[in-house]
């Protein structure tokens, strides 16, 4: 089977769901939710009295700074808010369930069998995908919710629940009191209470060698650990556990597909002849990718990191980061407040201790132990490719500009400009990757690393792209004057795509909204055609330059390049051979599809030599590794005919190849960013 992953949001259990079938039958690794799995929430009417124009001022929090620059703008507030009826966790838990009632969902969950193959036992071996993701505003129960939300905590378990229904040994109804600890005594990290999962492991040991036992119970404890590795278990889940903690809804997964299945069936199936992931899932204890699951290995092994090294290749593995854009966000400015505040708060110092905290801006979406996770965890990613999916978009600013009505990243950039900076600075070869927890004994090579980018919420799918320059290469470009100096020459460039999936349910296309009673007659075919017909005028009239745009010669380049690819040695898309994978297909023109949709990620990855004769490719004998990312956008009509699709490869995604279709010019429109930069206006290299 090809190497695939699916993500996909905005889903209500109450509207027709035709998608999983479609997804069952391109039987991918794993499925990730990317926001709004359900709509809890309910909806109470628009809130006109918020119309209107307001002044703002510029949100400064040196008050005497603030009257004497006397600046602002005025803020236009239209349309007008929603009003919605925040969920109590018994309702959010009553629609996660209806979601897993969809018959069409859970035969999708439950997988498929796997042909001509036997467990250890001679029973059958059923393929299962990992059903993990984060939330968005409806499944958190709130909309446009964030850290005020008094149900945060209840939610962000509700949703972990749902995430395991129908995983053996993790029944959404058993007792989490017999399996989590509360401490209550004070942390060196200011003194809350923290709730942390019991690892009885440790304790077994000591009571065992107090008994003289102590090589039993070490067995014991192994075969037990290695046990439960094997297959998915909800309270060894660090995102279960960070839930528990009141953290929020975010964490890692890693995919190796160098796995074959012959060595998957004993080593990642378990005891029901499950193999999840179709084999290629890594747990997270393996990969040690997680910040949090390498603590918890550091604490269990001591000072002997070399019994707690990562396990999977490092050419052939996928890393898929979710974020919480909820749990920890700042609340959007009510009428008149300004969502680009800047803070006189004093940045990291680079003399400061390894990995310091990172301080998050004082408009922020992810909260500070997010952040310090988020850049220590991509650090620690070996995979050549990590996708990192996020409930908001992340590059548009669209009108109008208020959160309450329109959510984006860019509402608060100083928060937008931190994650820029933390993505590329983490993945990034100029950066001192040994640094990372592991002792190796030796310097590790550095390396850079790819980064695709996903978001949802939008109910459109749309592939959008930024170009990115360090900071210092503008100001060394321009003149006192801030005009192009004559020996300024365009520096490297890393590029950041961006997937959005968004309308497994509803969308743009059908009826933007997820109110059931806009998708019946009469109203369904007047919502429909209003629906279809704004959004195609914005996409005609509004200048949206992060939208990609894709021309019939990019389609025959990827083509070209993808059989190209075929003929390397090493080369492997999981098909078994070089011309299984599907040829360039898709749409022309505007990047964006306003039908029902989610999004497939096919993977292919290639190493040795070029073979002779590769069409200029490469000489001959050049030692090279490396791979690719198919991005297929797939509606309610079936898999045959993608409405969207692009294949990049994974040095055109790290910069290390140039990515075709970039329309910035070096240095002028960088130039005109650096004077939006609200948070960081810094002249050293992490500013990008």
């Amino acid at each position: 089977m090809p190497y695939r992953i699916a993500i996909g949001s905005c889903s209500h259990p109450s509207l027709p769901q035709p998608l999983w079938p479609v997804l069952r039958s391109r039987r991918p690794s794993a499925f990730v939710w990317g926001g709004d799995a359900i709509y809890a929430d309910r909806f109470a009417g628009m809130n006109w009295t918020a119309v209107g124009v307001s002044w703002s001022d510029d949100g400064d929090e040196d008050e005497e700074e603030k009257k004497e620059k006397k600046k602002g703008s005025w803020k236009v507030t239209f349309p007008p808010p929603s009003i919605h009826v925040d969920a109590t966790p018994e309702i959010i838990r009553e629609w996660y369930r209806k979601q897993w009632e969809v018959a069409s969902y859970r035969e999708f969950a439950n997988g498929w069998e796997r042909s001509n193959a036997e467990g250890a036992e001679g029973g059958r071996v059923v393929d299962r995908p990992i059903v993990f993701g984060t939330i968005d505003d409806h499944d958190y129960g709130s909309n446009n919710g964030d850290a005020t939300f008094r149900f945060r905590r209840e939610s962000n378990l509700e949703f972990l629940e749902f995430l395991y229904f129908g995983v053996p040994g993790s029944d959404e109804n058993e007792s989490r009191d017999e399996d989590v600890v509360v401490d209550n005594t004070d942390s060196a990290s200011g003194g809350d209470g923290v709730c942390r999962a019991a690892e009885s492991d440790a304790g077994d040991d000591r009571d065992a060698m107090a008994d003289g036992n102590d090589g039993g119970a070490r067995e014991r404890n192994t075969n037990h650990r290695d046990r439960r590795a094997r297959g998915r278990n909800k309270l060894e889940d660090p995102m279960y556990q960070r839930a528990v903690e009141g953290k929020g809804v975010y964490g890692v997964q890693l995919f190796d597909f160098s796995r074959k299945f012959d060595d998957s069936i004993d080593g990642n199936s378990n005891d029901d002849g499950i193999l999840w992931g179709g084999g290629h899932w890594v747990p997270e204890e393996e990969a040690l990718v997680d910040d949090d699951v390498v603590a918890r290995v550091a604490a269990r092994h001591g000072n002997n990191n070399r019994s707690a090294m990562p396990n999977y290749s490092t050419t052939r593995s996928v890393a898929v980061f979710v974020l919480d854009v909820r749990s920890n966000k700042t609340p959007w400015p009510t009428k008149g407040g300004n969502h680009a505040r800047r803070t006189n708060r004093p940045p990291p110092q680079s003399s400061a201790p390894r990995t310091p905290p990172l301080p998050p801006p004082p408009r922020d979406f992810l909260g500070q132990h997010q952040w310090n996770w988020l850049r220590s965890s991509l650090r620690r990613s070996r995979a050549p490719l990590n996708i990192v999916l996020t409930g908001l978009q992340v590059h548009p600013h669209r009108f109008p500009d208020d959160g309450n009505i329109v959510e984006e990243w860019s509402k608060f950039p100083a928060a937008q400009t931190l994650f820029y900076d933390v993505l590329l600075n983490s993945l990034d070869d100029d950066y001192d990757h040994d640094d990372d927890g592991y002792d190796n004994g030796e310097k590790e090579k550095a390396r850079r690393g790819s980064i695709l980018l996903v978001s949802g919420d939008v109910h459109m799918a749309q592939f959008l792209r930024k170009d990115c320059v360090r900071a210092r290469t503008v100001r060394e470009a321009l003149d006192s004057s801030h005009r192009r100096t004559e020996s300024a020459s365009p520096p490297p460039i890393r590029p950041l795509v961006e997937v959005t999936a968004s309308g497994m349910t509803h969308s743009w296309g059908t009826s933007f909204s997820s109110q059931p009673r806009l998708h019946r007659w009469p109203r369904k075919p007047y919502a429909y055609f209003v629906s279809r017909a704004f959004m195609t005028l914005c996409h005609c009239v509004n200048p949206w330059r992060e939208v990609m745009v894709r021309t019939v010669e990019d389609a025959e380049r990827e083509e070209t390049e993808r059989r190209r690819d075929g003929r390397r040695r090493g080369y492997d898309n999981g098909y078994g051979d070089d011309d299984g994978a599907t040829a360039s297909t898709g749409k022309m023109g505007l990047q964006y599809e306003l039908g029902l949709n989610f999004a497939e990620f096919e993977f292919e990855f290639w190493d040795g030599r070029h073979d002779a004769g590769d069409d200029g490719a490469g000489d001959d004998g050049d030692e090279e590794s490396g791979g690719a990312v198919t991005v297929r956008i797939f509606g309610k009509d079936g898999a045959q005919s993608p409405k969207l699709q692009s294949r990049w490869t994974f040095d055109q995604l790290s910069g290390d190849a140039p990515l075709p279709g970039m329309t910035a010019k070096f240095p002028e429109d960088f130039a005109s960013m650096l004077s939006q930069k609200t948070y960081r206006e810094r002249n050293d290299d992490e500013e990008w």
